[in-house]
């Protein structure tokens, strides 16, 4: 009787479109023409290794003045226009979803694990804030205030992910987006 009352309730749950199996929860299937995790992935393969590896001399505290020479993030940005461009596109679909295959190395542990998804978005939130610190110095607020919604769009984009390493990913990219906010803020005030 046990099992016939979980079949029921599982049944009810699928009912309600509510996943219950392990494959519905990371396999989500979302139509293309919806989906923001292909053009999120383009973006991701146009950023430069210098957004990817390098210290862009960004400050800490978002109030700071910037001490980094701002002709070297106007080039950067510069250079990742393509990157930047993709990213605001895939900013306004409705849903995103990727397949995260969390494999460990070969002889290595879970812990060692990485995806390249993840980053991605780390290079993308690296890049906005470049990007916001370019356009407020600019004098362009609008794009600064675009900069913090694409961010927001993005750290939103892990919204699907049922992994305890992407909603921690989540967290630091919404710390990113408020970084871009406080600073456009403090410019406009």
């Amino acid at each position: 009787e046990g099992a016939k009352a979980v079949r029921k309730e599982l049944a009810a749950l699928r009912a309600a479109g509510i996943p219950t199996t392990v494959k519905e929860v990371f396999e989500r299937e979302i139509p293309e023409d919806r989906n923001a995790a292909p053009t999120y992935d383009l973006a991701f393969a146009r950023i430069g290794s210098k957004v990817v590896n390098g210290d862009l001399g960004i400050p800490k505290d978002p109030r700071a003045k910037m001490t980094q020479r701002l002709d070297d993030l106007k080039r950067i940005v510069a250079e990742n226009m393509e990157s930047l461009t993709l990213r605001r596109q895939a900013a306004t679909f409705p849903d995103c979803h990727w397949t995260i295959k969390i494999r460990p190395p070969a002889g290595k542990s879970y812990f060692d694990t990485t995806d390249p998804i993840f980053n991605g978005v780390r290079s993308s939130a690296r890049l906005l804030k470049a990007d916001a610190c370019v356009a407020l110095a600019e004098g362009d607020s609008e794009r600064g205030i675009d900069d913090f919604r694409t961010a927001g769009a993005l750290a939103q984009s892990l919204d699907t992910q049922n992994t305890i390493i992407a909603k921690l990913v989540q967290i630091v990219l919404q710390d990113q987006a408020l970084w871009i906010l406080d600073r456009a803020l403090a410019k406009t005030a």
